[in-house]
C-alpha cells in the first residue's frame, strides 16, 4: 500500500489537473488514516473552494485552522 505521503501527493496530482471529485476522495482517505494531517485537510478545504461548493470549502478550511491556529489560509496568497 503506498504511504501516506504517496497517497497525498497523488491527491495532488488530481488537484493540478482540476479532477477535484477524486482528489477530494483521496484526500478524504488520507484523513481517515491521520485525521490531523494538516496539508490534506487544507487541500481538502480548497478542492471544495474549486469545485464552488463555497461552503463545504469554509467548513474544511476552519477544521484546517484548527489544526494550526494563526496559519495564513487563503486561496491565491498575498
Amino acid at each position: 500500500m503506498p504511504s501516506l505521503q504517496e497517497q497525498y501527493d497523488d491527491a495532488m496530482f488530481d488537484f493540478s489537473t482540476a479532477d477535484y471529485d477524486r482528489a477530494i476522495e483521496k484526500l478524504k482517505a488520507v484523513l481517515a488514516e491521520d485525521p490531523q494531517h494538516f496539508d490534506a485537510q487544507l487541500s481538502l478545504g480548497m478542492a471544495y473552494y474549486r469545485k464552488g461548493d463555497y461552503a463545504t470549502a469554509i467548513a474544511e478550511g476552519h477544521k484546517a485552522e484548527k489544526m494550526k491556529p494563526g496559519a495564513v489560509l487563503h486561496e491565491g496568497g498575498q
